[in-house]
């Protein structure tokens, strides 16, 4: 088995309690969780309002099996809930959570313009004046799907961020290759998200269970094998998103047959 610290997102499981998708884990030998849909809802801190649910966050946190919640933020996008994110933070705090992943909020379409590096800054600065422990954590997703786009921002804001790499954005929308997006994050990234899917015949993106699509994968775990990465790799399976996917247990299954 490779040295990765093996979690799932429940975005895979989003019906479940957080204890039914504990125990799914532990089924399955997947230690860490990454909680992003809980009980049909993304907005934690409302299903983690009762004392009960919040002791087991707070125990499982402790023990280091949650270390990432996930927001919608947009770090570098004008609007925002900042209240929900506060309110996200604050949990996070409580809890000892480590991370609060955030989306880069514009297309990637979209040319990346100074204006957009301002508003990340002024969000950041935000952030950070709530004293808070927990850090944002930018996700390769949206207008930050390159690591290229990633590297030109902590360029020009003068430090680096803690970045969760998602692959498949960075191979599928951004067409660089696993070395090289490696090689512009390699040193911040704190989570790797891992999923596959494929072009169908009309051209359109298509979720799928690991092995079934035709994201090169392997190639991705065997560079960070190479690199002697040792943190998370999550798979990010998005049944939330796409619900004709097959149930989380089928995909857990096949990552521990192909990948692990």
């Amino acid at each position: 088995m490779r040295n990765f610290k093996w979690g799932f997102s429940t975005l895979g499981c989003p019906a479940n309690t957080l204890a039914e998708s504990v125990a799914l884990a532990d089924e399955f030998d997947f230690r860490y969780l990454e909680l992003r849909a809980v009980e049909d809802s993304i907005q934690l801190p409302r299903v983690f309002a009762a004392p009960e649910k919040r002791a087991l966050l707070v125990k499982l946190a402790q023990e280091g099996r949650i270390r990432v919640f996930g927001s919608s933020f947009g770090l570098a996008a004008v609007e925002n809930d900042r209240e929900e994110l506060e309110a996200l933070g604050r949990l996070a705090d409580e809890a000892g959570v480590l991370y609060l992943r955030v989306f880069g909020g514009f297309d990637f379409r979209e040319e990346f313009r100074e204006d957009k590096t301002e508003t990340a800054r002024r969000n950041l600065d935000w952030f950070r004046s709530l004293g808070l422990r927990s850090q944002l954590a930018l996700e390769t997703h949206d207008g930050f799907s390159s690591a290229a786009r990633c590297r030109k921002l902590f360029e020009e804001l003068g430090e680096a961020l803690p970045v969760i790499w998602d692959a498949h954005h960075t191979c599928r929308f951004a067409g660089e290759t696993f070395a090289d997006s490696w090689a512009m994050l390699a040193g911040h990234v704190v989570d790797v998200h891992v999923k596959d899917s494929r072009i169908d015949a009309d051209g359109k993106l298509v979720a799928t269970v690991p092995g079934e699509g035709d994201l090169p994968v392997g190639e991705l775990l065997e560079l960070l094998e190479e690199a002697d990465y040792t943190g998370l790799v999550t798979l990010e399976y998005e049944k939330l998103w796409h619900p004709y996917l097959p149930e989380l247990r089928v995909a857990l299954e096949a990552v521990n047959r192909l990948w692990r």
